[in-house]
């Protein structure tokens, strides 16, 4: 494919596509005021169907196009259905080829369409999950100054910038596999009675389900019971260790820590308990939050009102610092200032204080967590 031809690609895509998921930002924004939590779901589910609906189009076109046999599937939030209109994209491209350069390439540039018709800030806002399995090789990356990689054409080259910090995800990038069989191997390996793991339930095909059959009779996914009450027991400590609420008055805070503290640490507890519930509840059909809700007779239907009002004052936080033109990043060591987020959370919401919502909603989120693991 050449440089042209891809331009045209991407211009199409951006044309199709960029105005309707940014204007879900733009609507929220209008509408943050006192938005209803049912609308905010809704338009969480939009900006992920318009997602997986531009995947499937443009898997189509670059399976044509390189004549080369692979499947896309989501991890993480897009997969679980637990994302909001700020959510990276956790993506896989997978083969049963031993040859995965071709893949790779297509990756690289569908990722990038991506990253344009969103306008994410920098590469690494898409990535896999592959980067967790042991590397295959040692390759040096072909990177420029500033964090910039290249996407190579016949008849030219586009450089593709990284956010700050991002070289070790990069590097982890090209020197993983793309085996289907070896990601299923990772996921039996991590899923058995001493393991439990919401991630080795969170995979979702998205394009070229073929593969999904390989994936059905070569996954053992373990749902059994033993060790719940180890599991259960395990998860009681980590959330209450889990005691870091930052001072509502608190000035300043840096980037990677107000994330970890209200946003990784949280959400991985979470997602914990719903492992443990999925262990246990068979009538759960799939790992994501509609199914939970709709067929887990174990969660209280407050439960997910909790998380989801939990979620809004994230994305609250998230729309507020894009604004800005700052991702909230495990990887950023800027520091912010929470006065002027306070301004303009007063402005977005007509409430005073973020820290003080999210320290409260926090808290209501994990009692609430908490009574549900004492059922077991």
């Amino acid at each position: 494919m050449n440089l042209e031809k891809y331009n045209i690609i991407k211009d199409k895509f951006i044309s199709s596509y960029r105005d309707k998921i940014l204007g879900l930002r733009e609507y929220y924004e209008s509408k943050a005021y006192d938005i209803a939590i049912e609308e905010f779901n809704m338009l969480n589910k939009k900006y992920r169907d318009y997602i997986i609906e531009m995947i499937n189009e443009l898997g189509c076109i670059f399976k044509n196009i390189y004549n080369i046999d692979f499947c896309i599937t989501l991890s993480g939030s897009l997969a679980r259905n637990s994302n909001n209109l700020f959510s990276d994209i956790d993506i896989n491209y997978l083969t049963t080829s031993s040859n995965y350069e071709d893949i790779i390439d297509v990756e690289d540039k569908i990722n990038y369409i991506l990253q344009e018709v969103l306008m994410f800030r920098g590469k690494d806002k898409l990535h896999s999950m592959v980067v967790y399995l042991p590397l295959i090789d040692k390759k040096k990356i072909s990177a420029i100054d500033n964090n910039e990689y290249i996407l190579n054409f016949p008849d030219g080259k586009i450089k593709v910038k990284c956010r700050e910090n991002a070289e070790q995800l990069m590097y982890e990038t090209y020197n993983s596999t793309r085996s289907i069989y070896d990601v299923i191997d990772y996921f039996n390996k991590y899923d058995n009675e001493f393991n439990i793991n919401e991630w080795t339930y969170c995979f979702k095909f998205v394009f070229n389900e073929k593969y999904l059959k390989i994936y059905r009779k070569n996954r053992n996914e373990y749902r059994k019971n033993n060790n719940i009450d180890i599991f259960v027991k395990n998860l009681l400590n980590d959330i209450r260790r889990d005691d870091n609420y930052l001072d509502e008055d608190l000035p300043y805070i840096e980037n990677a820590l107000l994330k970890k503290i209200y946003k990784t640490t949280v959400l991985f507890n979470f997602y914990k308990l719903l492992a443990i519930v999925y262990r246990v509840d068979k009538k759960i059909s799939k790992f994501n939050i509609d199914c939970f809700f709709n067929e887990s007779n174990l969660l209280d239907k407050n439960l997910f009102n909790l998380f989801n009002e939990y979620l809004k004052c994230i994305q609250d936080l998230q729309l507020i610092l894009d604004k800005k033109s700052i991702d909230l990043s495990s990887h950023s060591n800027a520091v912010l200032d929470i006065n002027n987020i306070n301004a303009n959370y007063k402005k977005l919401t007509n409430r005073e204080n973020i820290l003080n919502d999210l320290n409260s909603k926090k808290k209501k989120l994990y009692h609430f967590c908490i009574l549900i693991l004492r059922r077991f």
